[in-house]
């Protein structure tokens, strides 16, 4: 049936019980049930059967303006997603199984889309310039060979108070699957129980696109990389809502963003996890891979990674925190490890835990091309290693005596020269509320600290090495005094002072003062 532009045609379900009549494929028919070309066309409370016949097309197909609404059901097609051995690309005569939108709009409400199977968008499938809106429907248990188990889609999605579960893609997506335009799971949305066997278990968008998260939830998805979200030079933001529980083998266990930005204002992303160890096995909630990435709010915790960022990992890119936590991610993972420029402007990371190596519980650097600016300071710290030198004199550096390996070694002035005794790595262990606590290991074998002799807060009290250990005496602050100097000020309020600037002359800890006796700068070590 050809429609005018200005006619709607409505296929609704007639009983006098009232129950749900089917329009069933037959097994000679493998072309599309219903086409609509122009005008618009209503599916009203029926049930649209593709019969398990292996088909050439999608049950419904529309180039207008379609809606499927009361609980009508579209199952049971078979778009033929099986391919000769060795095909890899998309066959666009195939793809679609339960509808397919090549124009105008769609609308999808009280619906049940199921068990049906293409090349891509095993469920639904939308071409360019098209609009698609979900609501209060269920789209499950369908399959598409490469991308969009249950939806794939190149223009504006909306998906509104629905689940999308138990779909698969034998390769990419397996929930949702954008590769243009802007798409918003909000109001309730469930992406959950999803598999991809590459990257996407929940969804996957790509080619400069727009995710927004708002009262979404992203949970139990699996796939090798980005179990909840991948995604590829794209703009995410999610708002509010939940990503949890979803696992991958890979990299990115709740997200794996690659290229473009993400910004995270509230929700919750927890208990996602990475499976497998090895190299480039990172980012238990969240991998950022070249972002330019915000948190200014929400919660990423009890994420697990078996490798490395428990809670987030950085490549490259720019992450500034101004808001949010980061707590309770662990394993092998840290709360967040940088690899890119990091800016604290605010929030908190915490209470991580790191199975091998305790000073770095929280967030650590990576390459020595990573960064992290204090912003309330006013100051940057590079990764590597540093030589302390002293404002009374810079040719006068923190100095272990004698070099030697034991807790309670003091700590002196002495000459600057090129050992390890004299340098420092200087690691970032946790930020409450903006503010950075620092420790400081020196480098003669990695395993002392510079520590408080028992964590005293009296004026005069000794500095020394001593083993990690979570007591307080081992961390510091660094307050910006101007030129590149700082006061390393110890959390329990006093800084770390030398009465002159001779070798052998002891370091303390004293009552903080504006003088260069307590002012010290950190210069790159070779």
């Amino acid at each position: 049936t050809t429609l005018d532009e200005n006619k709607t045609i409505t296929i609704t379900s007639y009983s006098e019980d009232g129950s749900v009549n089917s329009l069933i494929r037959g097994n000679d028919l493998t072309e599309v049930v219903i086409s609509l070309i122009t005008g618009s066309l209503n599916l009203d409370s029926i049930i649209l059967d593709g019969n398990n016949v292996e088909a050439q097309s999608t049950l419904v197909y529309s180039e207008a303006n379609l809606v499927i609404k009361n609980e009508t059901i579209i199952q049971n097609n078979n778009n033929n997603y099986t391919p000769p051995t060795g095909t890899e690309t998309t066959d666009y005569t195939k793809v679609g199984g339960g509808i397919c939108v090549y124009n105008g709009t769609a609308l999808i409400d009280d619906t049940k889309i199921q068990n049906n199977s293409a090349h891509g968008g095993g469920g639904i499938y939308t071409y360019y310039d098209t609009e698609l809106t979900v609501n209060n429907s269920v789209i499950s248990d369908n399959t598409a060979l490469l991308f969009g188990g249950g939806i794939g889609a190149n223009a504006d999605v909306t998906i509104k108070s629905t689940t999308i579960s138990n779909n698969t893609s034998l390769y990419n997506s397996g929930g949702v699957n954008l590769g243009t335009g802007t798409l918003k799971i909000i109001d309730g949305t469930k992406i959950s129980g999803n598999i991809a066997s590459n990257i996407g278990g929940g969804i996957k968008v790509a080619d400069n696109a727009i995710l927004i998260i708002a009262n979404g939830i992203i949970s139990g998805n699996n796939a090798r990389a980005g179990g909840g979200i991948y995604s590829e030079y794209v703009d995410v933001m999610v708002e509010s809502g939940n990503i949890t529980e979803n696992t991958v083998t890979g990299s990115g266990g709740g997200l794996s963003i690659n290229g473009g930005s993400f910004n995270m204002s509230g929700g919750t992303i927890s208990n996602n996890k990475i499976t497998e160890n090895g190299s480039g096995h990172d980012g238990g909630g969240i991998l950022l891979n070249n972002v330019t990435s915000t948190i200014s709010g929400g919660i990423i915790k009890s994420n697990i990674s078996l490798h490395s960022g428990g809670g987030v990992q950085t490549y490259g890119g720019e992450l500034t925190i101004s808001g949010g936590e980061i707590s309770n991610n662990s394993i092998m993972g840290l709360g967040l490890y940088n690899n890119s420029k990091l800016i604290v402007k605010g929030g908190t990371i915490n209470s991580n835990a790191h199975t091998d190596f305790p000073y770095s519980n929280n967030f650590n650097f990576g390459d020595n091309t990573s960064s992290i600016t204090d912003f309330n300071e006013n100051y940057t710290i590079y990764s590597g290693s540093f030589f302390v030198e002293s404002a009374l004199n810079s040719n006068f550096v923190l100095d272990v005596v004698n070099g030697t390996v034991a807790n309670g070694t003091n700590i002196q002035l002495y000459t600057k020269s090129n050992v390890n005794k004299q340098k420092w790595r200087v690691y970032p262990y946790k930020i409450v509320n903006g503010t950075i606590d620092w420790i400081f290991k020196n480098q003669v074998d990695g395993t002392q600290y510079i520590w408080i002799a028992g964590n005293s807060t009296t004026s005069g009290a000794n500095i020394y090495t001593y083993a990690f250990h979570g007591n307080t005496g081992g961390y510091w602050r660094l307050i910006n005094q101007g030129n590149n100097y700082y006061q390393l000020k110890n959390i329990g309020g006093l800084c770390a002072y030398v009465a002159s600037a001779a070798n052998g002359t002891n370091v303390s800890a004293n009552t903080c003062q504006n003088t260069n006796n307590f002012k010290w700068k950190f210069v790159k070590s070779s």
